[in-house]
């Protein structure tokens, strides 16, 4: 694994004005999206990410700011890039159904004209696709919801936990991870819970993700700068991304 550029550090809400989650891993020559919300092909463009060399998406689960974009990059793909070579999309079961009923909805009779190859994947499957290879790893937030471990050609690897509340599955799913990102909803978690994850529960928490680097997404900017003021103190806790973001495996890190 090279590199991760976060395309969408936001969340459903695009507060602070982020961008909704996409992210580009690139593996020496191969590269793959991870989730597309809503914002990603616009966001794409104005991060100079050549679309057409994309040839899989990997999805966490199905909320609209995770898969939102994926009518607007495969009609893209139709008629900006006409493409005829197949397009592979890897996610939990269901996969291939939610992606149609949301094509159809924004899209109605739209026929396109190359090939969306499906691959559902199990909890804790193993899938080798292109210079990559995916464990699928249950986290809790809807029931198809996955995380997912992601090894390149390398050997290095990669952890997401898309959407979550805390589960004992965290664990597993950072352990001994070169680069982590995880999501970061909350100040505090509130009495009854959510289905997101709070900073004040990872804080208590962080010494069970033993990534050996963190950091944190679907973030707003005033629960960005609480992140970076703890950190300042416990060096190593983790750092929170922002679009443009592109996390380097070979221990720096630059914004674009």
């Amino acid at each position: 694994m090279d590199s991760v550029l976060v395309i969408g550090s936001g969340n459903a809400f695009s507060s602070s004005g982020r961008a909704q989650a996409c992210f580009l891993l690139e593996s020496r020559a191969d590269r793959m999206l991870l989730d597309c919300g809503a914002t990603s092909l616009m966001q794409m463009h104005r991060l100079a990410v050549d679309v057409d060399s994309l040839d899989r998406l990997l999805v966490t689960h199905f909320h609209g700011d995770h898969i939102g974009g994926i009518p607007f990059l495969l009609i893209h793909y139709e008629y900006i890039s006409q493409r005829r070579q197949p397009f592979e999309m890897l996610g939990p079961p269901g996969l291939s159904e939610a992606v149609q009923r949301l094509f159809d909805a924004m899209y109605a009779g739209i026929e396109l004209s190359f090939e969306v190859r499906y691959i559902e994947m199990r909890e804790n499957q193993r899938q080798k696709t292109g210079g990559f290879t995916i464990e699928s790893i249950p986290v809790s937030h809807k029931p198809e919801s996955l995380g997912y471990r992601i090894t390149g050609s390398d050997g290095r690897t990669f952890a997401f936990s898309g959407d979550t509340r805390w589960c004992d599955n965290l664990e597993r799913l950072y352990d001994g991870v070169d680069v982590g990102l995880i999501e970061l909803s909350l100040e505090r978690q509130p009495e009854g819970g959510t289905s997101h994850l709070a900073l004040d529960e990872v804080i208590a928490k962080r010494s069970s993700l033993k990534a050996r680097r963190l950091f944190f997404s679907h973030i707003y900017d005033e629960l960005a700068a609480m992140v970076l003021e703890f950190e300042a103190k416990h060096p190593g806790f983790g750092r929170p991304v922002t679009d443009g973001t592109l996390i380097d495996f070979r221990e720096s890190e630059t914004i674009r």
